[in-house]
């Protein structure tokens, strides 16, 4: 089954590539002087813009994710209909299903890879924008 952004994982979404956990570096041996590397997304969205931002941005996002979580339930029951009837269809009648599943396959593959894209932009956006507060 292909992968489905749902709430809880649209979360693990927020994180921007390429974040580091905050820290400080050790101390330079020229100067003796420490570094500090903050992580920007956990800071963005541990203020009130921030997790107001990303929020309105989950429930722009929900009738996306229904409409995904409603492909792959169809494609589930397409691919448990083969599975239970596969033996008793013809051969044509067979091929058909299988065709359509393939089809139904490669409209949800892209349709989730579209909404994953346009979420991560998105997000990009709101951090970027938040950066600049």
């Amino acid at each position: 089954m292909s992968k489905l952004f749902t709430p809880s994982s649209s979360l693990a979404a927020l994180m921007l590539p390429g974040s580091v956990l905050a820290q400080a570096a050790p101390a330079a041996s020229t100067g003796g002087t420490k570094v500090g590397i903050i992580n920007m997304q956990t800071a963005i969205v541990a203020t009130n813009e921030g997790q107001r931002d990303f929020e309105a941005l989950a429930k722009k996002f929900e009738p996306k994710r229904t409409e995904l979580k409603g492909l792959s339930d169809d494609l589930d029951s397409m691919k448990k209909q083969l599975d239970t009837q596969g033996s008793k269809l013809n051969d044509d009648a067979r091929a058909d299903l299988v065709k359509k599943i393939e089809a139904k396959q490669k409209t949800l593959t892209r349709a989730s890879e579209d909404a994953q894209s346009d979420l991560q932009a998105q997000q990009n956006e709101i951090a970027a924008r938040s950066s600049r507060r």
